[in-house]
């Protein structure tokens, strides 16, 4: 539709522009007329001056005719410059024409951004909603993990990363203490043992101890055993 309108436009224009070259031509030819005109007048005085016309002035002789070719060219001019007139006019419409075509297709692709813009509002809020949902449900319910992730269990021996580190200062042996611990279902060490070149050494044992220390959030599967490094320097 919108390129219809266009192309219409288009149309309209050259027309525009072909009524303006008119109008020119008429008004260059309405110029060269009443220029003829003057040259003959001018001729004429000049020979009543030298006395070569004895006869009636060209003026008064032809002064009907100059006063009609007079007339004519004035409303030459006047309808060329009226047709001027018209034809800015209808070009000012037409530029009206397309601008309003031009900021109804803004103001139609304001609304579909809008409405895609309150779609995924809508979306949001349900997401949301259904969030706080699941997670009232497992406070109510008091729901647990199956098993630790990654993380939890990383997060669990970093908390006894500072007494491991004490074992070091106390026995100043570098090395890596390879530490094997069975976790149980309330977050609590069941079992733990350094194996590697710190088993049954004192550093060894004292690592031992500090691994009994960590603690992980609880979990609702089997007990989890896993073998976690100590860098000692």
């Amino acid at each position: 539709m919108y390129r219809d309108d266009a192309e219409a436009l288009q149309a309209q224009i050259r027309t525009l522009s072909a009524e303006l070259e008119a109008e020119r031509k008429a008004r260059e030819a309405a110029v060269a007329a009443r220029r003829a005109a003057e040259a003959a007048a001018d001729e004429a005085r000049l020979a009543a001056r030298r006395g070569k016309n004895r006869e009636e002035p060209f003026w008064r002789k032809h002064g009907a005719v100059m006063t009609t070719m007079a007339v004519v060219m004035a409303g030459a001019v006047f309808g060329a410059s009226q047709c001027v007139r018209h034809a800015q006019r209808r070009q000012q419409a037409a530029l009206e024409h397309r601008h309003q075509l031009e900021t109804e297709v803004y103001k139609e692709k304001v609304a579909r951004v809008r409405q895609e813009l309150l779609k995924l509002e809508e979306h949001a809020r349900e997401e949301l909603l259904a969030c706080r949902q699941r997670n009232n449900a497992c406070r109510q319910t008091g729901s647990k993990p199956e098993t630790l992730s990654r993380s939890q269990i990383q997060g669990g021996m970093r908390g006894i990363k500072s007494l491991v580190q004490r074992c070091f200062d106390r026995y100043q042996i570098p090395g890596l203490a390879n530490v094997q611990i069975r976790i149980d279902r309330d977050g609590t060490v069941g079992t733990a043992r350094v194996r590697g070149m710190f088993a049954d050494t004192p550093t060894g044992s004292c690592v031992t101890a500090a691994a009994g220390a960590a603690r992980f959030p609880a979990f609702s599967g089997n007990a989890i055993t896993i073998t976690y490094p100590f860098v000692l320097r």
